[in-house]
């Protein structure tokens, strides 16, 4: 933990990369129950992230565990993610819980594929933004919405501007516009259609190939407003 892993395979080695490299904790079944201790709750700039393989339904899933700061607040954060390709992921959902002296916060979600960034929260003069990647439907037309979130109020966000392009075949589509706040929900700014929005064919053409095969790279660039 704390350091980039360049090791690359299928799922099988992958995993016995992790037990056997990592000595990452392994586990079988649906349920688990983890506890997490830090001597200093409030150190979390070189905190290390941790990493837990479990065995489901014939399938291998990640918990991921750590520390960041968002703005000035150091917080933890936990997930799931599939060991897998995403279009299988969606047919899982998960619900992690943490609690003690009689309260307790509940987080249900659908788990994210291995294939994406366990972290696309990044530092950019000295703030946090959070690049958000999703697909939905427009109407009846399937879309990918790519779309920036500043960590902090939106007061601040208006501050900066940011820049996304994604492109292929000698073609190319650019969205520029302000960050938005992290207290805007991304359904809130899915729902306003604020961010690059690629229609399905368009996606699949930049993706080159048989056009089967989604593979797009996402550019970007954030600056701050004089």
């Amino acid at each position: 933990a704390g350091s980039e892993c360049l090791f690359t395979g299928d799922i099988p080695m992958l995993v016995a990369h992790l037990k056997n490299d990592h000595k990452v904790d392994m586990h079988d079944g649906c349920a688990f129950n983890h506890r997490y201790v830090k001597s200093n709750p409030h150190d979390v700039e070189n905190a290390t992230w941790m990493l837990t393989v479990f065995s489901c339904f014939g399938r291998y899933f990640c918990l991921h565990f750590e520390a960041f700061l968002l703005g000035m607040a150091p917080v933890y954060m936990a997930f799931l993610r599939f060991m897998g390709e995403d279009m299988e992921a969606k047919n899982f959902s998960y619900s992690l819980e943490v609690g003690g002296n009689g309260r307790k916060l509940t987080w249900q979600g659908v788990p994210r594929s291995i294939r994406d960034s366990h972290r696309k929260v990044f530092s950019c003069f000295g703030r946090y933004f959070c690049l958000h990647f999703e697909a939905f439907l427009l109407g009846m037309a399937p879309v990918y919405m790519a779309f920036l979130r500043f960590m902090g109020e939106d007061m601040e966000a208006k501050n900066f501007s940011y820049s996304l392009e994604v492109g292929g075949n000698g073609r190319k589509l650019t969205w520029q516009g302000v960050p938005r706040s992290i207290r805007d929900s991304h359904r809130k700014v899915r729902d306003g259609y604020d961010g690059l929005i690629i229609h399905r064919n368009m996606a699949l053409f930049f993706s080159g190939g048989n056009r089967q095969e989604l593979k797009l790279r996402v550019t970007g660039r954030i600056w701050k407003e004089q």
